[in-house]
C-alpha cells in the first residue's frame, strides 16, 4: 500500500507476512501428528490396548488441524492483503475516543469516528482472521487513520505530533 501519509506515522500494516503466527502453530500440530503416528506404529506391535490405540486418530486429528491452520491462515491473510491492495478495506479517520487497554499494554478497544474496535474472543485463531491483533499504544484524542474489515485490523496510521 506504501508508505504513510504525509503527517502520519505507520504503526501497523498487515501486509507484512507474520510466519509465526500463521506457519508456527501449523508446523507444531504436524509435528505432533508425527510422533502420535510413530508412537501408534510401535504400540500396534507391542501387546496390550488401552490409550494407546487412539494415538492413530489423534496424529489424524492434529494433522487436520495443522492444514486447516496453516492453509486457512494463509487464505485469511491473502484475504485482507487482498482488501488492502485494491482499496476495498474500509477506512475511517479521527480521534481516538475510550481507548481500554490490555494488562501487558496495547489496546483491547477504542473508538473512532463512533466505530468501535475490539480485540475478538478468537483473535488468536489464524483461519478466522487475516492479521493477529496489533498492540497499539494510542492515547485519547490522538489522531489515526484505520483500514479494516469486520474485527480485522490491516493498516494503524498514526498522526505525528
Amino acid at each position: 500500500m506504501g508508505p504513510a501519509a504525509p503527517g502520519f506515522r505507520l504503526v501497523f500494516d498487515a501486509a507484512g507476512f507474520d510466519a509465526g503466527w500463521l506457519l508456527a502453530p501449523g508446523m507444531v500440530a504436524l509435528a505432533l501428528a508425527a510422533v502420535c503416528a510413530a508412537l501408534g506404529a510401535r504400540a500396534r506391535h507391542a501387546e496390550g490396548r488401552g490409550p494407546r490405540r487412539l494415538l492413530g486418530p489423534a496424529a489424524a486429528v492434529l494433522a487436520l488441524g495443522a492444514v486447516w491452520w496453516t492453509l486457512g491462515g494463509f487464505g485469511a491473510w491473502r484475504a485482507g492483503v487482498g482488501r488492502l491492495a485494491t482499496g476495498t478495506a474500509n477506512f475511517v479517520e479521527g480521534a481516538v475516543a475510550s481507548p481500554v487497554g490490555a494488562a501487558g499494554g496495547g489496546l483491547v478497544e477504542f473508538r473512532v469516528q463512533g466505530l468501535r474496535f475490539r480485540r475478538a474472543r478468537d483473535w488468536l485463531v489464524a483461519p478466522l482472521h487475516a492479521t493477529r491483533w496489533p498492540a497499539p499504544v494510542l492515547a485519547e484524542g490522538q489522531r489515526v487513520r484505520l483500514w479494516f474489515f469486520d474485527d480485522d485490523l490491516f493498516r494503524i496510521e498514526v498522526a505525528e505530533r
